[in-house]
């Protein structure tokens, strides 16, 4: 892993991973796709992964979604110490724990998952404009984490469930910037 800002890539990583990456449950494989209209914000996230690992026999495919693969096994055995899976994701989805230490951390951990499961939006009311986060999620875990990690930077999220889903929404009068 390179160390300068390693910490914070890590943290930008983890959230992007928890959303839309993946390991391989029979090989060292580890990949993040996503739409094909999402081209840029994909180059970035390659870039980013690869500021922190090195990233070895990647391959890049473009079909209906557009997504990198490598292989490492020492990646692999990082995100699983974090507490990433590489079988059933979604059963054993939740923030790794480095990520409560530090704001600048929750940040980036959020902001990772508002790119890939999230979204931000304006609703207008009669009298205020509400800066609306909101994030859907089957993890019951991911999304109690995702409250407290909101509750921790000042925000008074609300959660909502419907049909196995937990919708996570974060209501502001002012703008409020992750980044």
């Amino acid at each position: 892993m390179n160390q300068e800002n390693s910490e914070e890539y890590l943290a930008d990583v983890c959230g992007i991973h928890a959303g839309d990456g993946w390991m391989a449950s029979t090989t060292n494989e580890v990949g993040y796709g996503t739409s094909p209209k999402e081209e840029q914000y994909f180059q970035e996230v390659l870039q980013l992964y690869s500021k922190l690992f090195k990233l070895t026999h990647l391959r890049i495919l473009r079909r209906k979604a557009v997504e990198f693969r490598f292989q490492s096994k020492e990646v692999q055995q990082q995100l699983i110490r974090l507490g990433f899976s590489r079988v059933k994701k979604l059963e054993s989805l939740h923030t790794p724990k480095f990520i409560f230490y530090k704001k600048e951390f929750m940040i980036r951990f959020l902001r990772g998952l508002v790119d890939t499961d999230g979204c931000v939006y304006w609703r207008k009311s009669v009298n205020h404009h509400y800066l609306i986060i909101y994030w859907v999620t089957t993890s019951e875990k991911l999304a109690d984490e995702i409250m407290l990690l909101l509750s921790n930077l000042g925000y008074s999220p609300r959660k909502e469930s419907s049909a196995g889903n937990r919708q996570i929404s974060q209501y502001e009068e002012k703008y409020t910037e992750l980044s």
